[in-house]
């Protein structure tokens, strides 16, 4: 089977995560939402990009996965780009992130903890929605129930609602895990901030 160098079973991985492709919207969340989380500063991404942030060494294994679709949900051409995050070196996590154009540009984040082999069943998964936001000019990360379009199977483990995700030790691990997909992810990156680029950059709003 194909693997990579940080020990990520990509093939496993494809099979085990199949999608259902159909996106239910989330109602847009005041600032105040305690679910609700700035984003980190945008900064130019290009080749040189730094892919850590300061006091964790997160990663990137290789390129990403990204596969084209229709949105089951509107009809409109939409991506799904597959990520696998490393951490001192070691498998860590995987990301599928689907990005839309519902109520403007929008990234879910669908984020799998766990251990990355064939017979692993600690997996737990966190998910957020990011866009606009009622109230803000900036975008915001908004936690939602994880992986709902996808299928039941032991890729995805523990999904965990938005109500368990707020009380979950692991929270600010996946925040961080998105702060660093946001910034790091050239794909990612350009869909949810390349509308707000000025010279000196841009601040999001996370939530």
């Amino acid at each position: 089977m194909e693997r990579s160098r940080g020990a990520f079973n990509r093939q496993v991985i494809r099979v085990s995560s199949e999608r259902r492709w159909a996106r239910t919207g989330v109602d847009a969340r005041s600032a105040a939402d305690p679910g609700e989380r700035s984003l980190p500063a945008w900064s130019p991404w290009s080749a040189g990009l730094a892919r850590t942030l300061p006091g964790v060494t997160l990663t990137l294994d290789g390129h990403p996965e990204v596969r084209e679709n229709t949105c089951g949900s509107c009809g409109e051409h939409s991506l799904l780009v597959t990520s696998f995050v490393m951490r001192d070196g070691a498998a860590y996590a995987v990301a599928k992130t689907a990005l839309h154009h519902h109520d403007g540009y929008e990234a879910w984040v669908d984020l799998v903890f766990g251990s990355w082999h064939e017979d692993a069943d600690d997996h737990l998964t966190f998910g957020c929605r990011v866009g606009p936001v009622a109230g803000s000019p900036d975008p915001a990360a908004t936690a939602v129930d994880a992986a709902k379009p996808y299928g039941e199977s032991p890729f995805w483990g523990q999904k965990l609602s938005r109500t368990g995700a707020l009380a979950h030790p692991r929270l600010d691990e996946f925040w961080l895990a998105v702060d660093f997909l946001l910034v790091s992810e050239p794909r990612i990156n350009h869909h949810v901030y390349h509308h707000l680029r000025t010279p000196g950059g841009m601040s999001g709003c996370r939530q």
